[in-house]
């Protein structure tokens, strides 16, 4: 009931958003990638509402004109139907994407080496997680998981046959209320290589 510009709209990732309507960024939540809905009006908007030195900036009327982040309607991260299903094929080959139900939306630059198309700059996918722990937090890239270390700027992954690198999102965001899997670093492993058929006991 409040105004939308207070603290819990302001999070890291929070529904407020402040870019133009072309730029685009995660939903809250991570299940999608969306734009923000701010718009200029040609008036004032009521003063109740104005949230920006501008007083003709806001969101959609509908939400009382608080701009949030609006998913498209074919960059949701979970599996889905037909309904964006050649972009996910594209994004998948270009930028290593996924679609899945563990699949959240994170900035990336990657690029797969093979593919000159991927377009400029810094730009938002989907790529799947996983949590070992309240504080671990995994991204599986191709067939690859990757550690995103916790650090209080966010961790980013480079990885072999891509340009560019996904950037982590923290892992108290996706993992606070993740159990302790208790899985172990590996220091090392012995013997170092094996048969490719496999049958070789490791320590």
């Amino acid at each position: 009931m409040g105004a939308c510009d207070a603290d819990a709209w302001r999070g890291d990732l929070g529904y407020f958003c402040t870019d133009y309507s072309h730029a685009r960024g995660c939903t809250v939540g991570r299940r999608a990638v969306g734009r923000c809905s701010r718009m200029v009006y040609s008036a004032d908007l009521p003063r109740q509402f104005q949230y920006f030195a501008d007083a003709r900036v806001g969101g959609q009327r509908s939400e009382d004109y608080c701009p949030v982040w609006e998913a498209f309607s074919n960059y949701g991260c979970g599996e889905g139907g037909e309904e964006g299903a050649d972009m996910a094929r594209l994004k998948a080959a270009q930028r290593g994407e996924a679609r899945c139900e563990g699949c959240r939306c994170a900035a990336t630059t990657l690029c797969n080496s093979s593919h000159s198309d991927c377009g400029a700059g810094r730009e938002f996918g989907c790529y799947e997680h996983r949590c070992l722990s309240p504080t671990r937090l995994q991204m599986r890239v191709g067939n690859t998981w990757f550690d995103c270390a916790e650090q209080p700027t966010p961790s980013r992954i480079s990885l072999p046959g891509y340009a560019g690198e996904l950037e982590c999102p923290p892992a108290a965001e996706l993992c606070a209320s993740a159990a302790e899997l208790g899985w172990p670093d590996l220091r090392s492993v012995e013997p170092a290589s094996g048969p490719a058929g496999g049958g070789t006991v490791v320590t």
